[in-house]
Formats: structure tokens, C-alpha cells, sequence
């Protein structure tokens, strides 16, 4: 439940209520509370879980913590989870990359990430972590394959930054939105959108959009 509120807020739809909130985080508690007097094997995948819960609040309440997130991976590992553990190590790398820090580490924990992945045959997992490679113009292991040569456009003078730009303008995203998926500043896609108007002859958003 708490990956699904910190997805809902990603994608920039209404956050549930403050009544739902706390519900989530009294569930979370409780998972904690009751896990506490357990046997030993159910009480360490309960701390796995309780940590992803704590990591999912932070990343919903747009605090993500990438400390957190290696620890909830590093249990996961412990416990032999390898699909957790993939999905918190791209979490992982995801916050460092929102504080614009460690971005070597980042492109690392990301890769980790995708080998797990890729051995376990997660395509959807595969998939998400590909879109945040993308995003922060991180090389993954195994690239994905290129897409067929296509006839020459509109859209060949823009440079590969500006056309990740441009798609990012077409879903609707703000500057502001734009730099905090591509992981640059606000000022820096401004730029970029000027230059793509100015490349591609058009003079709004809703121009640029369409072609």
C-alpha cells in the first residue's frame, strides 16, 4: 500500500487523504509491533518489509532516503530475496540521484539492480529500471537493443537530451516536473525548451507537443 501511495504522488495524481495516511502508517506499525516477538526467520523478513515501508513513506512524502533503501536491500540479500532486493536497489540509486549526489554510486547500485533483475527475468522490474537508467543517461550492462533507422525529421536536429526534453513536454510535465524526473535543474530544461522551440520553428508548449 505504501508503494502504491508513493507511485500515485510520482506520477502527480491527488495523495490519498490524511485519514488513509494514517491508517497506512498505523498498518505499517503494526507490521513492526507484531513481527517484534516472532521466531527469528519471520521476524527478519518482517524488518525487510518494515524497512521498505518506512522507505515507500519517504519516497511518498518525496523525502526518499537512499540509506534506507540499502538497508532494506542489504536484508533482502541476507534473506535471499533477490526481487526486493533489485527493486530497493533501484529505489536506492533513484535517491541518490534526486539529491544530485554520489551519481557514480548511483549508476553502480543501478547496475546491481539490473543484473539482478536480469537473472531473475523480472521484465516489468527490467522495464522501470531502464526508464531510470534513461532518465539519468546511466549505461546499463546490457544495453537495451536500438530501434530501426527511421527517415530523417523534424525532430533529427534535436540533440538526444532535447528529444528526452521534448518527450517529457508532451506528457504535460512543467520545467520544474522535468528536471526532477531527468534529474537536472529547472533552469537547465528551461534552456533546453527554448532551444527545441527555437530548432523546431514552434512558439508554445502545445506546438511543440504536437510535432
Amino acid at each position: 500500500a505504501t508503494w502504491a501511495w508513493a507511485d500515485v504522488v510520482a506520477a502527480g495524481h491527488p495523495p490519498p487523504s490524511q485519514a488513509q495516511v494514517e491508517r497506512l502508517r498505523h498498518h505499517c506499525a503494526e507490521l513492526a509491533r507484531r513481527g517484534s516477538g516472532t521466531v527469528p526467520a519471520v521476524r527478519s523478513s518482517i524488518e525487510a518489509f518494515s524497512l521498505m515501508c518506512t522507505a515507500e513513506t519517504g519516497r511518498a512524502e518525496q523525502a526518499t532516503d537512499p540509506q534506507v533503501w540499502e538497508q532494506a536491500a542489504d536484508t533482502f540479500d541476507r534473506l535471499q530475496h533477490p526481487y526486493p532486493s533489485a527493486y530497493a536497489r533501484m529505489r536506492q540509486a533513484e535517491a541518490l540521484l534526486v539529491r544530485r549526489a554520489h551519481s557514480t554510486h548511483a549508476a553502480d547500485v543501478l547496475r546491481r539492480a539490473d543484473g539482478l533483475a536480469r537473472a531473475l527475468g523480472a521484465r516489468p522490474l527490467l522495464e522501470d529500471i531502464a526508464a531510470l537508467a534513461g532518465r539519468a543517461r546511466i549505461a546499463l550492462e546490457t544495453p537495451p537493443a536500438a530501434a530501426a533507422p527511421s527517415e530523417p525529421g523534424v525532430l533529427a536536429v534535436l540533440t538526444a537530451r532535447e528529444l528526452e526534453v521534448l518527450h517529457e513536454v508532451a506528457y504535460g510535465y512543467t520545467n520544474k516536473e522535468i528536471g526532477k524526473r531527468l534529474f537536472i535543474s529547472e533552469k537547465t530544461v528551461g534552456v533546453h525548451v527554448a532551444r527545441i522551440f527555437t530548432k523546431i520553428g514552434v512558439h508554445s508548449r502545445v506546438q511543440a507537443s504536437a510535432v
